[in-house]
């Protein structure tokens, strides 16, 4: 069925999960019902906890074939810029000092003595990848959405394929680097997967992405309406814990794993409560994820730092290398 054609979820194939998608375990309870905040598409979601772990994961699930259902042509990822890394440019303490200063911290590149070979899964809109390349990367990227290759292909000649983690032909040990920005928590065998991306990066090389954080006191506070939740698309609810331990698992050294100074959850919301009242001024929190005034940011610069601080962040980045020895 194409994505945009209406459907009800008797359309969906479900699937049941009956063990924790990092650790395993069968012992896990429901945290709540949710529903498609995003979209409004059809469906009622339970969001489970593992008693071993604390993963938390969608279940049941539309099952591969049925989940791109949940993904529209206006799918924010799919036109919109992921994040925005240091550019290159003449040197200046004074600046990098306060780039480092303001910092939100939604990407962490590997230090280096020069760009490698890069690949980012789930590219989107290409924004990022781009990005890359302006640094001095040798880029790749793959992405499940055709549309949004297509469009990307309209404008750029980077080499971006459709297909998943799963369907890519990558060559063993060949990449320094691959970028998962957002993409682990869409994932239906994250472990697998995070296995398959170690398996393309060279001994030495990195793993380098984001994911909402579900220890967060907004994922405590708003539950099943929390903006990051995302339900049926994300999958999985990762915690600090159970993000590092999947990575470890899946054969990287103990990840760095940092609170992004973002507070782009709750502007949303935010927005949604003004939106409720009629106020004019809710467009600027509800796109405030894409095209946040500058001014605004700056605003909430301190906020987002303190919430980083305290490991409360509702989003998180992580770089997680792959060891020298690693085969």
């Amino acid at each position: 069925m194409p994505v945009n054609d209406a459907f009800s979820i008797d359309d969906v194939a479900l699937e049941d999960v009956g063990e924790c998608l990092v650790c395993s375990s069968t012992e896990h309870t429901e945290i709540f019902t949710a529903r498609d905040t995003l979209h409004d598409l059809p469906g009622e979601w339970s969001v489970r906890r593992c008693a071993h772990c604390g993963h938390g994961f969608t279940s049941p699930r539309p099952d591969r074939d049925s989940i791109s259902l949940y993904y529209p042509s206006d799918y924010s990822p799919f036109s919109s810029p992921i994040a925005d890394p240091r550019t290159p440019g003449r040197k200046s303490p004074v600046r990098d000092a306060l780039r480092a200063l303001v910092d939100p911290r939604e990407v962490m590149l590997p230090a280096a003595s020069s760009p490698g070979k890069a690949l980012e899964v789930g590219c989107g809109s290409g924004r990022f990848l781009l990005e890359l390349a302006e640094l001095g990367w040798d880029v790749q990227g793959i992405e499940p959405s055709p549309a949004a290759v297509a469009e990307f292909r309209k404008n750029h000649d980077l080499p971006v394929t459709v297909g998943t983690i799963g369907e890519a032909e990558i060559p063993p040990a060949s990449l320094d680097l691959v970028v998962a920005l957002m993409v682990l928590e869409h994932l239906h065998d994250p472990l697998a997967d995070a296995r398959k991306m170690a398996s393309w990066i060279r001994p030495g090389g990195s793993l380098m992405g984001s994911v909402p954080n579900c220890s967060s006191w907004e994922f405590r506070v708003f539950g099943p309406e929390w903006f990051a939740l995302q339900v049926p698309t994300h999958l999985s609810h990762f915690s600090p814990r159970s993000l590092g331990r999947l990575l470890v698992e899946a054969g990287f050294d103990t990840p760095r794993i940092v609170g992004q100074r973002n507070v782009s959850n709750l502007m949303v919301h935010l927005g949604r409560a003004l939106d409720r009242r009629g106020s004019g001024l809710a467009h600027v929190f509800l796109d405030y994820p894409v095209r946040g005034p500058r001014a605004l940011r700056l605003a909430t610069w301190p906020m987002a730092t303190l919430l980083a601080v305290m490991g409360q962040a509702g989003r998180m980045s992580f770089l997680a290398r792959k060891p020298p020895s690693a085969s």
